[in-house]
């Protein structure tokens, strides 16, 4: 008799597992650039340079100080940033072009107008006094609806430059300015006549060069345009210009010309004071710290040249012992700068 092998009634069966759904990563857009686009924006964009500088340095701004050119000169800044918030947007679109990743609600914007509309314009523009503005937003593909969507974007892609160091030295050069005729004996150089003093100087490449009595800065702006590769030091007693000095680069070495020992030069150009032969002090003392071979070119009034009293007698025969040249300025040469005296350049080589 054959043996039945007994089954389980049930069986256990071990289910298989279910896989865990992969996410599916939402479709990436496709970036939205414009080369050609790009480059318009960016050549509108380079147009308003000229007419930004123009009004960010204007005549106005370099003239003697008073509270109606003051304001005027403030007026123009204002002016300049606003065509530079202009600017720097028409740069950051031309740029967000050229990388294919403008914020599609900004993709239809091709001109200055729309850029400048969109900018100062939050909402929709009203009926009457809106219609162009409404007529260029359109245009750019932008509506009531995304209006507001849109000047958000605009703003959130346009960094505007840091200009903290500029706006200092603005309001120094203002203060400058302003110091003109209140500090005895600060007239600053008129930049024709620095311009032939440096001429004048024969500076050369390496040279120690030396502006004492410095003010803002006239007579160190040419040699360090013109050679920017001497050792330029300056000297200057108030404060607020040498802080405009500091600003501007210059190293400021000492605030009184008188206090400096031991130090020699070999170009030394000044516009020193005039008040009470002033300016002979300042060339005796300039002659002191010229190196052998070394070249003094230096503002003077007339005085020293025509007054009989011991101090200015005494320098005459002292010039006159030297190898020097002496160039007769123009009436007037000063005016820009706020006084009408007569000066001469004395020019003094140290054999």
């Amino acid at each position: 008799m054959s043996s039945i092998t007994q089954l389980p009634l049930f069986t256990t069966l071990t289910p298989t597992p279910i896989p865990t759904p992969v996410p599916i990563a939402p479709p990436v857009p496709a970036p939205t650039g414009n080369p050609t686009r790009a480059t318009r924006l960016q050549a509108l964009a380079d147009k308003m340079t000229d007419q930004i500088d123009a009004k960010r340095n204007s005549r106005t701004s370099q003239q003697n100080y008073t509270r109606r050119r003051a304001a005027m000169a403030a007026h123009m800044q204002a002016q300049a940033d606003a065509l530079e918030k202009i600017q720097y947007t028409l740069y950051a679109l031309a740029d967000a072009h050229e990388h294919g990743d403008v914020p599609p609600l900004l993709a239809g914007i091709a001109d200055k107008a729309t850029v400048e509309t969109l900018i100062y314009l939050d909402r929709w523009p009203t009926a009457g006094w809106g219609d162009k503005d409404r007529a260029r937003l359109t245009r750019a593909g932008i509506t009531i609806d995304t209006c507001a969507d849109a000047h958000a974007a605009l703003l959130a892609i346009a960094q505007p430059p840091d200009r903290s160091a500029e706006r200092r030295r603005q309001e120094l050069e203002r203060q400058a300015r302003s110091l003109v005729g209140q500090i005895p004996g600060y007239f600053p150089t008129p930049t024709p006549i620095a311009h032939d003093m440096v001429m004048w100087a024969d500076i050369h490449a390496g040279m120690r060069v030396l502006e004492p009595s410095a003010g803002s800065g006239n007579i160190a702006d040419v040699i360090h345009e013109r050679y920017p590769d001497v050792q330029l030091e300056v000297i200057e007693w108030s404060n607020t210009l040498q802080d405009l000095l500091r600003i501007k680069g210059y190293n400021v070495i000492a605030g009184d010309f008188f206090s400096v020992d031991g130090q020699q030069w070999d170009r030394i150009v000044q516009n020193p004071p005039f008040e009470n032969l002033q300016d002979i002090d300042h060339v005796r003392q300039a002659w002191e710290h010229l190196a052998d071979g070394g070249r003094l070119v230096s503002v003077m009034s007339e005085s020293p040249f025509f007054r009989t009293d011991a101090k200015a007698t005494e320098f005459r025969a002292w010039l006159d012992g030297q190898t020097h040249d002496i160039i007769d300025l123009e009436a007037g040469a000063f005016a820009a700068s706020g006084t009408g005296i007569k000066a001469r350049i004395v020019i003094i080589d140290k054999r």
